[in-house]
């Protein structure tokens, strides 16, 4: 039957095949009429393929034939936009579900209770919590929903509710408990929530671990407690090397202005036996006199998630000249050529081409400015931004723990660490905070942006709102089609940023890619070979639709699920995207 087939495309996500049928059904090409069941399925196949917007036009066309939507219409449309992150529509038809009488399923309730989440409606969260029997998940999305409202007092009370109601706080729990805290710099909070998770023995991610690590960071005298839950990390989780915990934290105190509380730590730390070559360059930077080791420290077994990164630092830590920047990128390029390329892995790191593009447009910025990076990875680009503007103090952000501390001790190989500050945490939590410490009075005049691209147009919008662009600042974006940054493109040309769209290989594997280049304040978008584009005020279709595309394989890659997005994925959307622009 025609209601079994489109049962069929529903579980094959053959949405428009779906669509097809139930259209044929519509006008009495097969026998009977199209029911809600019918619809509910084609609104099914239309959700599993990500197709929120076909899915809600079934809905609206189910009502005006007359159907009367029932509780799976409901719950599979608001999956649909759940799914793609449509949280204020997916919010709106749980109300319009509740107006109508309908039973909440499961389906429906957890959608609403992560839209939410994201969207900080703490009240209607807390109201929520009353309409079914509360369990460990939905009181993590009301916490989270409270943590996104900034309503601290309310977090405080809902983890003393599970108790009462014996429900166990979990990692994701504290997780979202310690990010509210991290949100209002409540760091006593942030202590007494990691004492409370280690007298209940949850476990810790490397998402507490970041929020923590970027909270204590914040402040020179909790060096001892950022010093001890870094040492935690680099053990348990991230299997990195003992000594480098220490570089990091002391390459921190050195950039705050603590010198001594910086040769503190490396005097304890080569105590223990715990240096490298980065200890001993950052050493004589603190001012310190020669000291004498109590022996080398015993080779660290390199293993874990991120053995990539570990590697790398090994090798440069093993074959780079401390102090010398051009020493240092020769050597993680090296790495890239032979291990990273013989594997065909993406390196992450933009050299080569990219890195050539990048200290010309840095050389291009105006004076008097200081330097910002969003997406450090493990410092290549900063040493190279660093070396293009000698003297000019540099902000990086890396929301990786495993990187930050990579990168650090990078940067303090280079003897960089006193004007290169690499600040743990996400370029959201720490754009809102852009100024504190030796930043307050400091405006950028070159800023580079090295992350998934649909999310570039979210940092530079803080940054242009914010006033800490000055007039004329180089903005240097990467990988704008091989991650999809057509919605920032196009802001950049109807906000009349001159920019110019350059043609780069990846490092190792030769991929070929795109890197934006902008004027803040020019006019008028040029593509490599010059030719201007109009500005129009309204975003296309087209592009809407690649960005959005974009958001999917970021969901993809750094949602729960950690897929990967084949090459040739990347390949394929990079050249529609190149299509689209032109």
């Amino acid at each position: 039957t025609c209601g079994a087939a489109i049962s069929g495309c529903q579980t094959n996500a053959l949405w428009e095949r779906a669509t097809e049928i139930l259209l044929d059904m519509e006008a009495g090409n097969h026998r009977p009429d199209p029911d809600i069941a019918a619809y509910n399925a084609a609104m099914g196949a239309c959700s599993a393929a990500g197709e929120w917007a076909y899915a809600i036009c079934l809905l609206k066309r189910a009502q005006d034939v007359r159907l009367r939507p029932d509780t799976k219409t409901y719950s599979t449309v608001i999956a649909a936009l759940a799914k793609s992150t449509r949280w204020e529509l997916a919010f709106v038809l749980y109300e319009e579900m509740l107006g109508r009488g309908l039973t909440v399923d499961a389906i429906a309730c957890t959608a609403a209770l992560t839209a939410c989440e994201e969207g900080g409606k703490w009240e209607d969260a807390l109201s929520l919590l009353t309409s079914r029997t509360p369990d460990t998940i939905l009181y993590n999305a009301v916490i989270g929903a409270c943590a996104k409202g900034r309503r601290w007092e309310y977090v405080g009370e809902l983890l003393a509710g599970m108790r009462r109601v014996g429900c166990a706080p979990t990692t994701v729990t504290y997780g979202v408990a310690i990010y509210s805290s991290c949100l209002e710099h409540l760091w006593t909070m942030s202590l007494a929530l990691l004492s409370d998770m280690r007298s209940q023995l949850v476990e810790l991610d490397k998402n507490i671990y970041g929020l923590l690590l970027m909270e204590f960071g914040r402040a020179p005298a909790l060096h001892r407690e950022e010093l001890a839950l870094l040492r935690r990390f680099a053990a348990e989780d991230a299997r990195l090397p003992a000594e480098t915990a220490e570089v990091s934290v002391a390459s921190r105190l050195l950039f705050a202005g603590k010198p001594k509380l910086a040769a503190e730590v490396l005097l304890e730390a080569s105590q223990q036996r715990r240096w490298n070559a980065a200890s001993s360059r950052l050493w004589v930077d603190c001012g310190s006199s020669s000291l004498r080791l109590a022996g080398a420290a015993a080779p660290t077994p390199i293993s874990g998630r991120h053995i990539k990164e570990v590697r790398l630092l090994d090798y440069v830590l093993r074959n780079a000249e401390a102090g010398d920047v051009a020493s240092i990128c020769g050597a993680i390029e090296r790495f890239g050529e032979s291990e990273w390329a013989s594997h065909g892995l993406w390196s992450k790191a933009a050299g080569d081409s990219k890195a050539e593009v990048l200290k010309l447009a840095a050389r291009c910025a105006p004076p008097g400015g200081t330097a910002l990076e969003i997406g450090t990875y493990c410092g290549y680009t900063a040493l190279q931004i660093a070396g293009a503007l000698p003297g000019v103090m540099l902000q990086t952000m890396e929301v990786d723990p495993v990187h930050a501390v990579i990168a650090r001790n990078i940067v303090a190989l280079a003897g960089l660490a006193r004007r290169v500050d690499v600040r743990l945490g996400h370029s959201r939590l720490l754009l809102e905070h852009v100024s504190e410490g030796p930043w307050s009075e400091m405006r950028f005049s070159c800023v580079f942006m090295d992350r998934w691209g649909s999310q570039y147009l979210d940092d530079f919008s803080l940054l242009e709102t914010s006033g800490r662009l000055m007039p004329g600042a180089v903005v240097v974006a990467d990988n704008v089609f091989w991650t999809g940054a057509a919605q920032f493109l196009w802001h950049m040309l109807v906000r009349g940023h001159a920019t110019q769209l350059i043609a780069v290989e990846e490092l190792a594997t030769q991929h070929a890619d795109v890197m934006s280049v902008s004027i803040c304040g020019g006019t008028g978008m040029t593509f490599a070979k010059g030719q201007e584009v109009a500005a129009v005020e309204a975003m296309p279709p087209e592009l809407q639709c690649l960005h959005e595309e974009s958001e999917k394989m970021r969901l993809r890659v750094f949602g729960g699920g950690r897929r990967k997005v084949l090459p040739e994925e990347r390949a394929a959307f990079a050249e529609r995207t190149a299509a689209s622009m032109r």
